[in-house]
């Protein structure tokens, strides 16, 4: 199921369908203040994408407390920072799950609350807060 964002007023999509294929570790994001413009062609756009590893789906996001953006997927948890150059964000694998057999990661979609920045979410283990 595609996912929605919105964040440092700019519009993200996350999980989506390009040229008939879908991607579930890919998100694209829109120009600043402009939630209609995706087009990186532009000269003064910021619109972009950009990958997770494959085989990953993001599952869900959310900002936190530090002012940075989680995206959660099936098999990370990624840390987005915004920065003022072309890169627009630089992305930090903040959970590698794939290391602990995926424990720690959200297992199951819709379950991820917002707390003020924190984040509650249920793993096939158990319920977490990150």
């Amino acid at each position: 199921m595609a996912q929605v964002f919105a964040w440092k007023d700019i519009v993200i999509f996350a999980d989506v369908e390009m040229n008939g294929e879908r991607l579930g570790n890919r998100f694209v994001w829109g120009n600043f203040k402009d939630p209609t413009s995706f087009d990186p062609a532009k000269p003064e756009s910021i619109a972009g994408r950009a990958d997770f590893n494959y085989g990953e789906r993001i599952l869900a996001g959310g900002e936190t407390t530090a002012g940075t953006f989680l995206m959660y997927t099936t098999a990370s948890i990624w840390e987005l920072s915004a920065v003022n150059d072309d890169r627009v964000f630089v992305r930090r694998e903040a959970y590698p799950g794939r290391k602990a057999d995926f424990v720690g990661c959200l297992k199951y979609e819709n379950t991820l609350v917002d707390i003020g920045g924190d984040h509650l979410y249920m793993a096939k283990d158990g319920i977490y807060a990150f």
